[in-house]
């Protein structure tokens, strides 16, 4: 790992709650699931960003990604790839650990950014003390939702 450059670490299958999604139709659409007189609430994709550079941040990502699964109101599609990174803004910190989770949600966007923030303190982040680019032990960013 020492180019500096970002590395590929590790691909990750979906994570997904048994029954929460329609079944393939066959010709690359989703039966949603609605039957007549039978609707869903509205769903939003959002896009949040996983990060982590102290202790075991593989294992953090991971555990965020099932915790996020677990939460009422979303549901986890897809995860990326994770990459070994080079920090920014502060360099004299250790390297991180980045991915990208796509999420399907009835939360509004406050209310996904409550459950992040959440996740990110049962994690163990702390931001007192912590410069704003330092390092912490999980970082979920809603990049877009």
């Amino acid at each position: 790992m020492g180019n500096g450059g970002p590395q590929r670490v590790e691909g990750h299958e979906r994570v997904a709650r048994p029954g929460n999604r329609g079944q393939h139709l066959g010709d690359g659409r989703r039966d949603s699931g609605h039957r007549l007189g039978h609707r869903r609430a509205a769903v939003t994709r959002a896009y949040v960003a996983l990060g982590s550079n102290l202790g075991d941040r593989q294992a953090a990502i991971r555990g965020a990604v099932e915790a996020l699964a677990a939460e009422p109101g979303i549901e986890v599609v897809a995860v990326s790839t994770l990459i070994d990174t080079e920090p920014v803004g502060v360099a004299d910190q250790p390297r991180f650990l980045n991915g990208v989770a796509a999420l399907e949600t009835g939360l509004d966007a406050r209310g996904l950014l409550t459950v992040l923030l959440d996740v990110e303190r049962r994690f163990g982040r702390s931001r007192e003390g912590v410069p704003r680019y330092g390092p912490r032990t999980l970082d979920l960013d809603l990049v877009l939702y």
